[in-house]
Order: C-alpha cells, then sequence, then structure tokens
C-alpha cells in the first residue's frame, strides 16, 4: 500500500500535467489553422471546393480525443512490476538521500519474513509517502498559455478586419467572385466558318498592364489548351490561317502575382466550328506535243508542281470536283482562261507562250472554293540546236581542187526531232580580182527529213565558174524541223579549197621530187660506206680466220642499215607511187614523161626485191642461231651484192635525174603557155573590165611568169654539158626580153587608168613571150629527144645484161645437174653462181 500510494500519486500528476498541455496543443492548432484559412480566403477567394476540404481536414482534431483517452488509461489502469521498479527508481532518483532505496525496499517487500518486515517498516516511518509528494515536477505551460492567448486575439482581430473572408469561409458551400472592374472582350462571337478559312480575332483588355493578357486555343487533335500569345496590350489582333479543325479560343486577364484572389481575374471564350469546303476529287494534266515532233501525248496526275514540255505543246487540265462546278477560270501571268463546266467536270486547253506559273481559281455552286487549290509552273524547253560533226573535211587539211571542181564530205547529223535542211553554203575568191565576189552559193545535199541520228558522205559539186589560183571558202549548215520558233541551225567552221595555178601544182611537184631525190642521195652514200665497212670486215675474217667481237657487232650493224635501207625504199615507193598519182589527176606532164616516170617505178621495185635483202635475212637467222659455218664465203657473196646494189642505186639516180631534167622542161614550157593564154585573155576582155581589175589581173600574170623566170634559173644546175650550154642561152634571151618587168609596167599604167599605155605595154608582153616560148620549144623539143635516148638507152643495157645473167644461169644450172656433193668442181660451180 505505501509504494502504491507513491506511484498512483506520481501517476495521476503525471497526467493532469500532460491533458493540460494536451488542451493548449489543441487550441494552439487550431487557432493557428483557422487563421491561415481566413488568410487564404482574404487573399485568393477559395472556391467551394476547397473550402470543404479545409474543413474537412479539423476532422484530424480526433487525434487529441485519443490522446486524452490514452492518457486517462494510463493513468488508472495496473501496471506490471518491472514498470513499477522502473517507475520507483526514476521517483528515488530525484532525492539525493534515497537514490535507489526506494527500489530496493519495494523488492524487499517481496520477501514474507520478520527481518524484512521490520526493515521495511523502520523505512516507512523514515519517509512516510507524503515525503515523496513533490516527486513530479511538472513541465511549464506559460508560454503555451501565452501562445494560445495570442492566437485568439489574432483570430479575434482578424475576424473583425476580414468579416467578409470569415462569411465565406463558414459558408462553404458557396462560391463567391471577388469585386473588380477588369474585363476582358474576344470578337467575333461564336462563328461557323469553312474548312481552310481565315479569321481574325480582335481583343479587348481593360485592365491595368501589370494584369497580362493569355490566349489559349484549344482543338480536337489536343488535350490540354495551347498557350497562343501573351501581351499586355490594351487593343490586339491574332490571325488564325487554315483552319482545319473546330477549336476553341481562351482569351484570360492573369493575375499579376500570387497573392491575387484569382488566377484569371476575368475571360471570354470564342468557339468556332468549320462547315466542309468542296474537294478536288482528280486533277490530270495531257501533253499533247507539235506535230513534227512525232513525241506521243503524255499524261500527268495533279500531285505534281513542275510541267515540262516543247513550246507549241498544247496542254490541257481536266478537273472533277466533290460537288457541281461554279463560274471557275485558269489564271497565269499572261492571261485568264475560263474552263468549260459539265456538272462535277471542268476541263481547259491553251497553248502557253512562254513559261509561266499558273492556278486554278474553282468554286462550286455557291461560291465556295476548295481549301487547298495547287499552283503549277509551266517550264517550256526550247528545241534542242541540231548538232553537226564533220569527219572530213577536217580543219588541217590542205584541200586541192581538180578539174571536175568536186569536194568530199564525211558528215555526222544529230537532232532530237529530225532535220528540215542540209546545205553547202561556198564563195570565190579570185586573187587578181579588185572587187570580190561577195555572193554565196547553196546546194542542197541529200539526208533523210525523219532520222534523228544519221551519216552522210559523198561529194558536192563546184556549180559556178573559178579560174586557176582561186579559193573556195565553203561551210555546211545544218537545219531542224521545228516549225514553231522556226527552224534551227548550225554552221560548220570554215573550209578553204583552192583551185591551183599550173605553178602551184608544178611546185607542189617539184618540191616532193627534191624530197624523193635527196633521200636517194642519202641512201646511195649509206650503202657507199656499207661496202666499205664490209670489206673492211671480210679482210679481217681472211687474216683472223673467226670473226671478233668487235667485228660481229659492225656486221650486225651494217645489216640493220640495210634493213633501214630497205624501210627507205619502200617509203620512197610509196612517195613515187603518190607523185605518179598526183601527175595524172593534174595532168602535169606528157605520155612519154610519164612512160620514163612508171619506168623508174620499176626499177625502184627491182631494187626494193634485190636478192641482197633474202642474204642479209639468212645472215640475220644464222646469228641468231650463232652459226658462223661458211662466213667467210657467205660474206664475200654479201660484200658483191652489196656493191651491185651499190651500183642500182647509182644508175636509179642517174635515171631519176634526167626524168627530173625532162620534168622540168615540159613545166616550164606549159608556165610560159598558161602565162600566155592568162595574157592573151587579158587583152581580149580589155574593155569589159575596169582599171582595177586589169591592173590586178596584170600582176597576178606578172608574178607567175617571176616564178617560172626564177625556176628557169635555179633550173640551170639541173643539166650538164651541152644541154646546160643551151639552157643558159635561152636563159639569156629570157632575161634580155624582160617580159616580167613590161607586165609591171603595164599593170602600174592600168591602175593609174592610163588604160592606152598599159595596153599597149601588155601586147608587148604578149608579143615577146610568145617569141620566147617558140624559141624555148624548139630548145626543149631537142633536149628531150636527145634525153629520152639516153634513158632507152640506159633502160636497153639493163635490158641486155639481165638477158645476158639469164643466160649464164641457165648454162650453170645444165653444168652443175651432174655434181655431186663430193665432186672437187663443186667450189668453181659455187664461185660462177655467185658471179652469176
Amino acid at each position: 500500500q505505501y509504494f502504491s500510494s507513491i506511484l498512483g500519486r506520481y501517476r495521476r500528476q503525471e497526467a493532469k500535467d500532460a491533458l493540460k498541455h494536451v488542451g493548449l496543443s489543441f487550441i494552439i492548432l487550431n487557432l493557428a489553422y483557422f487563421i491561415i484559412c481566413l488568410l487564404l480566403e482574404s487573399i485568393w477567394y477559395l472556391s467551394p471546393g476547397i473550402k470543404e476540404i479545409l474543413w474537412y481536414l479539423l476532422s484530424l482534431n480526433a487525434f487529441f480525443f485519443f490522446r486524452v483517452i490514452s492518457i486517462l488509461i494510463l493513468s488508472f489502469t495496473r501496471h506490471n512490476k518491472t514498470e513499477n521498479e522502473s517507475l520507483l527508481l526514476h521517483i528515488g532518483q530525484k532525492f539525493e538521500d534515497i537514490n535507489d532505496k526506494l527500489i530496493n525496499y519495494y523488492q524487499l517487500s517481496q520477501i514474507n519474513n520478520l527481518i524484512s518486515d521490520y526493515a521495511l517498516e523502520k523505512f516507512m516511518n523514515q519517509y512516510p509517502d507524503t515525503y515523496f509528494e513533490h516527486s513530479f515536477k511538472a513541465e511549464g505551460i506559460k508560454n503555451k498559455r501565452n501562445i494560445a492567448l495570442g492566437l485568439l486575439a489574432g483570430i479575434v482581430l482578424l475576424s473583425f478586419l476580414s468579416s467578409s473572408a470569415s462569411l465565406r469561409l463558414f459558408h462553404m458551400h458557396k462560391s463567391f467572385e471577388p469585386e473588380t472592374n477588369y474585363t476582358i472582350q474576344l470578337s467575333p462571337a461564336d462563328t461557323s466558318l469553312y474548312t481552310y478559312d481565315s479569321l481574325t480575332i480582335h481583343i479587348q483588355r481593360m485592365a491595368p498592364d501589370r494584369f497580362p493578357l493569355e490566349v489559349y486555343v484549344l482543338d480536337s487533335t489536343m488535350t490540354t489548351p495551347e498557350l497562343l500569345l501573351r501581351s499586355r496590350d490594351s487593343i490586339l489582333s491574332y490571325d488564325i490561317e487554315r483552319l482545319t479543325h473546330a477549336a476553341v479560343y481562351y482569351a484570360r486577364i492573369r493575375r499579376p502575382n500570387i497573392f491575387y484572389p484569382r488566377k484569371f481575374i476575368d475571360s471570354d471564350t470564342l468557339r468556332i466550328s468549320l462547315k466542309q469546303r468542296p474537294r478536288i476529287r482528280t486533277l490530270d494534266f495531257k501533253i499533247k506535243s507539235p506535230d513534227y515532233t512525232q513525241i506521243p501525248n503524255a499524261y500527268y496526275q495533279g500531285n505534281i508542281d513542275r510541267i515540262s514540255c516543247l513550246y507549241g505543246s498544247e496542254i490541257r487540265m481536266d478537273v472533277r470536283l466533290s460537288e457541281d462546278f461554279g463560274p471557275s477560270y485558269l489564271i497565269s501571268e499572261y492571261d485568264t482562261l475560263e474552263m468549260e463546266i459539265a456538272g462535277e467536270q471542268s476541263s481547259v486547253s491553251w497553248i502557253p507562250a512562254q513559261s509561266q506559273n499558273v492556278k486554278l481559281m474553282i468554286v462550286n455552286k455557291e461560291g465556295i472554293a476548295p481549301g487547298s487549290v495547287p499552283n503549277y509552273k509551266i517550264v517550256l524547253e526550247k528545241d534542242a540546236d541540231p548538232i553537226l560533226y564533220l569527219h572530213n573535211p577536217k580543219l588541217q587539211d590542205e584541200l586541192l581542187l581538180n578539174e571536175d571542181l568536186q569536194l568530199p564530205y564525211v558528215a555526222h547529223l544529230l537532232d532530237d526531232f529530225g532535220i528540215s535542211d542540209f546545205t553547202v553554203n561556198y564563195s570565190v575568191h579570185s586573187e587578181y580580182s579588185f572587187s570580190p565576189d561577195t555572193s554565196i552559193n547553196t546546194i542542197i545535199l541529200p539526208f533523210d527529213h525523219n532520222a534523228t541520228l544519221q551519216t552522210r558522205a559523198g561529194v558536192w559539186q563546184i556549180d559556178s565558174f573559178i579560174s586557176p589560183g582561186s579559193e573556195i571558202r565553203y561551210y555546211f549548215e545544218l537545219k531542224d524541223n521545228d516549225i514553231i520558233s522556226g527552224p534551227k541551225s548550225v554552221r560548220s567552221s570554215l573550209f578553204y579549197a583552192k583551185l591551183p595555178s599550173l605553178g602551184d601544182l608544178f611546185a607542189r611537184q617539184d618540191e616532193t621530187q627534191e624530197e624523193t631525190l635527196t633521200q636517194l642521195e642519202e641512201e646511195v652514200l649509206s650503202t657507199g660506206k656499207l661496202v666499205k665497212e664490209l670489206d673492211e670486215i671480210q679482210k679481217q675474217l681472211l687474216q683472223e680466220g673467226e670473226l671478233k667481237w668487235e667485228d660481229k657487232t659492225a656486221l650486225e650493224e651494217n645489216i640493220n642499215a640495210i634493213e633501214k635501207t630497205r624501210e627507205e625504199l619502200k617509203n620512197m615507193q610509196s612517195s613515187m607511187d603518190e607523185q605518179k598519182k598526183f601527175m595524172e589527176e593534174n595532168t602535169l606532164f606528157s605520155d612519154d614523161v610519164m612512160q620514163s616516170f612508171e619506168q623508174l617505178q620499176e626499177l625502184m621495185n627491182e631494187l626494193i626485191d634485190d636478192e641482197l635483202f633474202e642474204l642479209m635475212e639468212n645472215l640475220q637467222k644464222k646469228f641468231e642461231q650463232n652459226d658462223m659455218s661458211n662466213m667467210e664465203e657467205i660474206l664475200k657473196d654479201f660484200s658483191e651484192k652489196a656493191k651491185r646494189f651499190e651500183e642500182s642505186l647509182d644508175r636509179m639516180l642517174e635515171v631519176f635525174k634526167r626524168i627530173q631534167q625532162e620534168q622540168r622542161l615540159e613545166e616550164l614550157g606549159r608556165q610560159m603557155k598558161e602565162s600566155l593564154r592568162e595574157q592573151e585573155k587579158l587583152l581580149e576582155d580589155i574593155v569589159q573590165k575596169s582599171s582595177d581589175d586589169l591592173s590586178g589581173q596584170q600582176e597576178k600574170i606578172s608574178d607567175d611568169t617571176k616564178d617560172w623566170e626564177n625556176l628557169g634559173k635555179e633550173s640551170s644546175e639541173l643539166f650538164t654539158d651541152k644541154d646546160k650550154e643551151a639552157f643558159e642561152e635561152f636563159l639569156k634571151k629570157m632575161e634580155e626580153a624582160g617580159i616580167s618587168s613590161k607586165m609591171d609596167e603595164a599593170s602600174n599604167n592600168y591602175r593609174r587608168s592610163d588604160m592606152q599605155s598599159g595596153q599597149q605595154k601588155s601586147q608587148e608582153s604578149a608579143q615577146k613571150l610568145n617569141s620566147l616560148l617558140s624559141d624555148y620549144s624548139q630548145m626543149a623539143s631537142s633536149m628531150m629527144q636527145q634525153q629520152k635516148n639516153e634513158v632507152a638507152q640506159s633502160f636497153q643495157r639493163v635490158f641486155h645484161k639481165t638477158v645476158f645473167m639469164s643466160y649464164q644461169q641457165e648454162k650453170t644450172l645444165d653444168e652443175g645437174r651432174e655434181l655431186i656433193n663430193e665432186s672437187p668442181l663443186i667450189h668453181a660451180y659455187t664461185s660462177q653462181e655467185n658471179n652469176i
């Protein structure tokens, strides 16, 4: 009982103190909560939902009720031994003289014997239960009481100052709005539009600048409104482009800060509903190219933005609408075309004159246009220029006309749609004409109109009169078949062809022959050197009995030189063939001279087929096989053949020079005759021509005369002995005649318009030229007959020697048929064969 009294008193004091603190905490928290709610309502005008939540939160006060119950239960319920011992130890420690004695005597009281009872009684008398009456030290409540009183005063004051907030708070199910003059207005009002229409929203904001305006949109594709703009302007407009969905637009005045009662002070709403526009179901293009192109029609769908076609093409556009058409048009940069309408179908055709942008202006019967009408770029392409490529002639070709006045060509023609014309155009330019002929002559060449790529080869004939020495300037021209913008043409480069004068032809022939003569002389010198070296090698072989490395090397070099000689002879043979063809085509020399030239060609052929080259090939094979047997006899035979080859070259050179003399005699004669003919023609035409033309023509004849006079002087070196004396006598007569000087005087007189003096000098020139030509003809006839005899004798000697060698060969063959390899006469037979 002693210990129960101490424990009970302590627990009752502790419960009483706890109840005081719980009560004050309850008051403090609720007063603070109400103050917060009043402040929130005063600032933000809480919505009924939020106010209900705030009131429902007061149900949390049940915590205090359960706390009071728990305190009372702990105070009046029985406790176990351990809890009692713990509390007695706690109480005893509050007294220094007791400390843990209280718990010790409590434990001693649990022992039932006399000593324990005596000790416990003595302790109880010394420390009665009242001694522990003040063992519980209560926690001070002054601070909490002051806080509660302060909060109570605060809520009273706040309720007085903001009675409307208190009223609004206690009417939790009712909505209250703050009183303000700030407004916003949208225009137009709710409206209906067609898809792809545009709309301008006008917004009027009546509020201070610190209240910003926000505009939101919400359509069927959005889950939350999207902010479009934020502004502080009092009046503004917002453009809505090409609406595709129904939408709701919100305009709101936003609070300037979080302490304003509402997030949005005022708002207005614009609802836009959409009606469907007519739709383009199909749009097709048909392109018809010009007939001359033979291009099939092209078809395109409307899902492109660019259409390319040729100039002159017809474009047809077919459109199908989801509804019946109203008046509709095709608009370009240059014209407006009305479309043909038939219910849901419409079409328009036109031929654009130039590249342009076009767009459709189509509507239904109510005048409503589709939301999206495509625009198109029409690009007109030109018919490509034709292409002309000339394989022949080439720009670098030196073209000479012959008597038939024909020129060859090989041309590649190309155009994308065909050709309308292929021509060659030429003009004639005379050397001596003072006023040249500037007229252009045209000749149509064959071609295929429909082929886009073709190759044409042939010759074209000059159909105008041209005099020797005149130049033809010509070009090829190709035109396509473009009938829309007109045929386009392309021209080749300018080519030049010349109808050579007699002097030009002879000059070219002389130059070629001089080259051949030089080559022939070089081969004679080379062969002579080769023969000497072969003799040296043969001597060394006889002395040493074998070929040294140096001799073998020298012999191989000589064989290579002979091989090179054969190649040079073949080149000269080709050159002589070309010379013969050139002389025959231009009829430069008489048949006798041409016959001599043919004999010269035969000599050249024999040289190329000489046995020396066959022996050379045998030697090469022996060297390749490293076979040095019978080398002494082979070298001897090779040396003898080389000497005979050298002699043949000398004879051919001699014949070539004699033929050159014949040609030069005929050449001078023909040029003199040509100058005389031109001079006589000048005198015949002297009445019809102007003084300038006469001067130029006379000057040209004078230049030609000077050319053959100089040629005559140079030709003196071709002749020897009596022929040279006779030719130099003729040159002396030519200088005494002074024909070119008189012609120059005549030209100067014509230039000064002194026609009488000029004619007199021209006649004197013709007379002296005629006389000189007569003397030259007698001299040349005598010299050519003599040279012809000499040439014939040379060929006759060659022929006799050939017949003799043939006879010797047959005789040797008859004698050698009876011989065998072991016969002692075999060596003599071999020597005799080598001699042949």
